[in-house]
C-alpha cells in the first residue's frame, strides 16, 4: 500500500505536536518535521518530494510563500496547507495567489485538518491510481503492437509457403508427363493411344483412397483395366 509523505514546517512546537497527533490517525501519512523556513527549503531541496506540506511559520524570511515556490519547482503535485493566525489577511491572499491548496486559522481544531488530509489522501490515491492505469494500457498497446507485427510476420510466411507450395500443383508439366506415360505404355501394348491406362490407374487410386470404392472392387477393376491395355487374362 502507497503511502504519502507529509512535511510539517513550523517554528511553534506545540503546534508541531498537535498535527504529529492528529497524522497518527492516518494510515496512508507518512510525516516528518522541520523548524523554519530556511530547514524546511534545504529538506525540500535534497529529499525526495512531498506530497502535503503543512506550513506553520510565523513570518520573517524565508516564509510560507518562499518554501512553497521552491517546493512546486521540485514538485508541482506537491499540496501545500497554510496555517496562519487570525489578522493574517495579507499572507492568506498571497498564498491563495501563489496557488496553495488551502489554509487553516489557528487555532484550528483536529476536524477541520483531518478533512483536509482525508480530501488531500483521497486525492493522491486516485491519482497514483489513474498513473498505474495508465501505464498499464500502455504496455498493453505496446504487447499489441508486438503481437500486430508478429502476426504479420507469420501472415508473410504463410504467402510465402503458398507460394511455394504452387511449384507442387498439377500444371502443364505433369499433364505432359501424364501423357507421355500413357503413350509409353500404350506402345508396349496392342491399345491405341486414346486409351490412357495410366489416367484409368490414377483415377482408381483416387477412389480407393477417397473411400467411394472397397478393396475388392478396386482389385477386379484394376484387374478389368489391365486386361484391357494388355489383352491378357490377369490373376
Amino acid at each position: 500500500m502507497m503511502k504519502f509523505r507529509v512535511l510539517i514546517i513550523s517554528d511553534d512546537s506545540a503546534s508541531v505536536k498537535v498535527m504529529q497527533n492528529i497524522l497518527r490517525h492516518h494510515r496512508l501519512l507518512v510525516s516528518d518535521e522541520v523548524k523554519g523556513g530556511d530547514a524546511a527549503i534545504l529538506r525540500i531541496s535534497n529529499e525526495e518530494p512531498y506530497h502535503i506540506l503543512l506550513c506553520d511559520l510565523a513570518g520573517g524570511k524565508p516564509g510560507s510563500i518562499d518554501v512553497m515556490r521552491v517546493a512546486k519547482a521540485r514538485s508541482p503535485d506537491t499540496k501545500m496547507i497554510v496555517i496562519t493566525g487570525f489578522g493574517d489577511h495579507q499572507l492568506v491572499i498571497d498564498a491563495i495567489k501563489a496557488g496553495v491548496y488551502g489554509y487553516l486559522h489557528k487555532p484550528f481544531r483536529p476536524e477541520e485538518l483531518n478533512l483536509v488530509l482525508n480530501n488531500l489522501t483521497n486525492h493522491f490515491s486516485q491519482w497514483s491510481r489513474l498513473e498505474l492505469l495508465t501505464s498499464e494500457i500502455a504496455q498493453m498497446e505496446n504487447d499489441a503492437q508486438e503481437k500486430i507485427f508478429h502476426i504479420q510476420e507469420l501472415e508473410k510466411e504463410v504467402r510465402t509457403l503458398r507460394k511455394d507450395l504452387l511449384k507442387y500443383e498439377p500444371g502443364p508439366e505433369s499433364n505432359d508427363l501424364q501423357s507421355a506415360m500413357a503413350q509409353a505404355a500404350a506402345r508396349r501394348t496392342n491399345v491405341s493411344r486414346g486409351y490412357n491406362v495410366f489416367q484409368e490407374l490414377t483415377n482408381l487410386n483416387h477412389l480407393l483412397d477417397e473411400k467411394k470404392i472397397s478393396a475388392e472392387e478396386y482389385t477386379q477393376i484394376r484387374r478389368t483395366v489391365l486386361e484391357k491395355a494388355y489383352q491378357v487374362p490377369t490373376t
